[in-house]
Parts: C-alpha cells; structure tokens; sequence
C-alpha cells in the first residue's frame, strides 16, 4: 500500500502550468475544472487541454461571468491522434484546449452549473469572490457531493442554502 500526504499552503506567487488530461495514471478529466479555477490565480498564461472527452468546457462561460480571463484555442489537427473520443469526421475544428490569463480577481454574480465537476468549481470560484455571489443547480453538485454546503462551512465558508 501506498500512502501519500500532501501539504497545501497558499502562495502569493502562484506559476503557470499548462496540463493535458489523460487516461489513468494521466492527469484526470474529472479534475480540469477545479485546476482551471486555481490556474485564475497563477501570475501569467496556463493552458488546459482537454483529450478524454469532448465538449468538457461547459463552465468556462460561468467563470468569464465572475471576471475569468479564458479563450479557447483550436487545436491543431497534429494533436488529434491525442483524442480519446471519436472525432466526428463532419467537424473541421476542435476547441478542446483554454487558455487561462491570471491573475485575477473574481467579482460577484449569478452563475448556472450544468455538471458535478463545473459546479463544484464554480462553488470554489464564488469562494474566492468579493460580494455575494448566485450559484444556481446545486442539486447536481449535492448528488455528487454529499453535504458540500456544510462541509464548505465547517471550512470557514459563508454560505446560506435556499
């Protein structure tokens, strides 16, 4: 058995780190979203792409709506022997890499979650946000995430579930 401990602190000198998903022992599709969210705060340019799945973006507009600074690159056709998804052969681009600007500071708003990952990183952006901010949809997350409302209070979160 293996047994790794891990030691987060927070650093005002956050670098920029570009990352690929991958299939197992890769970097996993499941953690994208939440990286994103911590790559707002690097000083300078990061880069996800995104190989496991297409379409996997959905919360990157929720993001832009809190003060992300985000844009999808094409990515080139030499990078697409990397998909783990067929590609559909009546598509001429693939969009399946953001480029992420830090860093920034997220301001308020209303904000929509469409999946269980994006929703729990749209909960963490509105986290680190000025204001009150809206987080709608949180019975998606709450399927995935038993009591996340209370764990994020026991963690010194400010939040009220209506």
């Amino acid at each position: 058995m293996i047994i790794r401990l891990f030691e987060f602190y927070k650093s005002d000198n956050l670098k920029p780190v570009d990352i690929e998903t991958a299939p197992y022992p890769g970097f996993k599709t499941d953690w994208q979203a939440m990286w994103t969210v911590l790559m707002t705060q690097a000083h300078g340019k990061s880069r996800l792409s995104e190989y496991v799945f297409e379409d996997r973006f959905g919360y990157v507009a929720e993001l832009k709506k809190l003060g992300a600074k985000i844009e999808f690159i094409r990515t080139p056709e030499s990078e697409y022997d990397k998909f783990q998804f067929n590609l559909d052969p009546n598509k001429k681009d693939y969009f399946q890499t953001i480029e992420i600007k830090g860093p920034v500071r997220f301001h308020n708003g209303v904000v929509k979650v469409n999946d269980l990952r994006a929703g729990a990183c749209l909960v963490i952006a509105c986290l680190a946000c000025n204001g009150e901010s809206i987080v709608d949809g949180v019975d998606i997350i709450e399927r995935g995430y038993p009591n996340f409302d209370q764990q994020l209070r026991n963690l010194g979160a400010d939040i009220v579930k209506k």
